[in-house]
């Protein structure tokens, strides 16, 4: 289980084009990272929260910041995702949802492993500065993101 102001456990996955392999270590030194942790594509929770990332990206870039959103979908999966919403950050694949155990979003869902919706934000130093578990709103997210 991971704990605000410690180190984020690094982590390799590959993009939405199941093409290159993108790790944590890529933005130490350089941009801070929000990961997004969700269900899945296409849903309705998860379409609303990566499309207030969408409609506020401008925001993230302002803050130097990169988005990721994880879940355990295929490439297929997160490219209908991402061209039906036009969405611009990042979407990796978590087969195993190893990376979603690692930072305690695994759960069950009816006897099933699920992903718990959540949001946790590194700084440049890949230090987690803040975790939630559920939905914050993009408010919520852009006071963390000016305290770095």
């Amino acid at each position: 289980m991971i704990n605000e102001g410690q180190q984020a456990p690094d982590f390799s996955l590959p993009d939405s084009e199941n093409a290159k392999q993108i790790s944590l270590h890529d933005f130490s030194g350089k941009q801070n990272v929000v990961l997004i942790m969700y269900p899945g594509d296409d849903t309705l929770g998860c379409t609303k929260q990566l499309c207030a990332v969408r409609d506020n990206y401008e925001d993230f870039k302002n803050y130097n910041t990169v988005v990721l959103g994880i879940n355990h979908e295929n490439a297929e999966s997160h490219n209908k995702f991402i061209h039906k919403y036009g969405l611009k950050n990042i979407l990796l694949i978590d087969n195993g949802r190893k990376v979603i155990e690692q930072y305690g979003a695994l759960g069950s869902f009816l006897g099933h492993p699920s992903t718990k919706r959540s949001v946790i934000i590194i700084d440049k130093k890949a230090t987690i500065r803040k975790i939630w578990r559920g939905l914050p709103s993009h408010q919520e997210i852009k006071l963390e993101l000016q305290k770095l």
